[in-house]
């Protein structure tokens, strides 16, 4: 990306970013995994996450999906949150899901929870800001029907509906909240991708 310093109409100064055209924005996806431990329990408790560098437009496209066995009279709350930061990033109590069921964005990461249970994955440095781009709850009414969740849609930063700058660390995170005990999520399906210029 340029930017380009412009005076506006009122006499202010401003700094427009330009994306560099023919840039192609960084990709990475989880398919149908499960995590290790029971999660949930008095959360909200990441369960998988995709981490990725701006390098194009700053403006992204994601998806999650994921299945939660049924526990009568259990509350379940899905979140999905957009965290962002700058500097090197570490997370605790995450695997990568391998070339098989998933792919990292190049530099980036694609984790599936293994922390104990209740814990999750936890970042540790290279975040700071959080959007909540959903966040879903349902009362399960029997212990024979599954919750299931699934949610898409298009972020960028949540200040003034700006694109992230070129370099930011952004992370897209899964994570659930059970009422009734942690339990093992199935059917994760995460997918993060910055739209290319």
């Amino acid at each position: 990306m340029a930017t380009l310093d412009v005076r506006l109409a009122d006499g202010t100064d401003a700094t427009i970013v330009v994306p560099t055209a023919g840039q192609s924005g960084n990709r990475g996806w989880i398919t149908d995994q499960t995590t290790s431990n029971a999660q949930g329990a008095g959360g909200p408790t990441i369960v998988a996450l995709i981490q990725t560098t701006v390098k194009a437009t700053g403006i992204f496209s994601w998806r999650a999906s994921a299945e939660l066995a049924a526990v009568a009279a259990d509350v379940v709350t899905w979140t999905v949150t957009l965290q962002s930061g700058n500097g090197a990033v570490t997370t605790t109590g995450g695997t990568f899901t391998g070339t098989s069921n998933g792919n990292a964005p190049t530099g980036g990461l694609a984790l599936i929870s293994t922390g104990v249970a209740g814990t999750g994955i936890v970042i540790t440095a290279g975040a700071g800001a959080s959007q909540t781009l959903v966040s879903s709850g349902k009362t399960i009414g029997t212990a024979a029907v599954n919750d299931l969740f699934a949610a898409s849609g298009l972020a960028w930063s949540n200040t003034l509906g700006a694109p992230y700058t070129d370099g930011t660390n952004v992370f897209l995170c899964l994570a659930v909240t059970d009422s009734v005990a942690n339990r093992a999520v199935s059917n994760i399906n995460l997918s993060l991708e910055e739209l290319s210029t």
